[in-house]
């Protein structure tokens, strides 16, 4: 016996064919940040997510200890700005004019950015690089001597390593972020590359066409190497990714066996009778209340 549409939605069957067949609305779904930069063929996808990496640290205790002993072993022990003293010189004796710079460059230092000094920039980074393969130093210059040349640089920050992607012509990179339905794109140009590009679509020109709030800064990009994928790198604990998603999957199953399996062996027969309604539930009560969970463990019902 076949159930006719007109029974469940209103419609009759001829009306739903030709709904079915004609102008359907377009999904309201929210897409993936950066789906239509991949199949634009703006921007490279990644061959591992960084949200999924970085979960990874959430799940895994061993694997957070490890990237921050290695972030602070490699960077976050501390800092020392030593001219280069020249080989004939008496060691130790400096020039009132190094002395100088020493000091303006460890000033620097310690305000690269008004919310973290150089430092612990540069050790969020090392972390982001070592959780996902990849690490992003944005740096900000000042104005140059002229309008089309790059000035000193001013300040650096790090950049979340999940919101930027490389361009596929090897340009820069792209940021985007969501704020409710809305998402916000931001490109960024190599460190060190000359040219004014725009930070709203990407494309370079000429400084007249460019207002300064428009100028794309520049992003150090940090990455771990790894054959087979020049765009992006790749974590070094990435094979013991099976192993860390079995042990989380492992915890999950121990916590919910000790929250909902009965903590004692119970079984019940019955020959030639049956058991009451009130006695199944009774017994059932009983399991719920005292059996389950790590008070139940090795309870004996007599």
């Amino acid at each position: 016996m076949g159930l006719s549409v007109e029974n469940y939605s209103g419609l009759d069957n001829a009306t739903l064919k030709a709904y079915i067949l004609g102008d359907s609305p377009e999904s309201q779904q929210i897409k993936d940040e950066f789906e239509q930069e991949y199949e634009e063929g703006r921007a490279v996808k990644p061959k591992y997510d960084p949200e999924v990496l970085c979960k990874s640290l959430e799940i895994s205790t061993r694997l957070r200890k490890l990237v921050h002993t290695m972030s602070r072993n490699t960077v976050g022990l501390g800092w020392e700005i030593s001219p280069v003293v020249p080989a004939e010189s008496h060691m130790g004796e400096l020039d009132d004019k190094t002395r100088e710079e020493q000091i303006r460059i460890t000033r620097w230092f310690l305000s690269a950015n008004p919310v973290m000094p150089f430092g612990e920039a540069w050790e969020w980074a090392t972390m982001d690089k070592h959780t996902t393969g990849n690490g992003y130093i944005e740096v900000a210059r000042t104005l140059g001597r002229k309008a089309d040349e790059p000035g000193p640089v001013r300040s650096v920050y790090r950049v979340d390593p999940c919101s930027m992607r490389v361009l596929g012509d090897g340009t820069g990179f792209v940021q985007i972020k969501r704020e409710g339905h809305i998402l916000k794109k931001r490109f960024f140009k190599h460190f060190g590359d000359p040219r004014v590009m725009d930070s709203e679509d990407g494309t370079f020109k000429s400084a007249k066409e460019v207002p300064l709030t428009r100028r794309a800064t520049e992003i150090i990009h940090r990455k771990i190497l790894f054959p087979g994928n020049e765009w992006y790198g790749v974590p070094m604990w990435i094979a013991a990714s099976p192993a860390i998603g079995l042990g989380s999957l492992a915890r999950i199953f121990n916590l919910n066996y000790i929250r909902n399996a009965p903590g004692f062996p119970f079984m019940l027969l019955a020959e030639n009778g049956g058991f009451d309604p009130g006695d199944t539930a009774m017994l059932r009560d009983i399991i719920n209340r005292q059996g389950k969970g790590a008070v139940g463990a090795g309870y004996i019902p007599v």
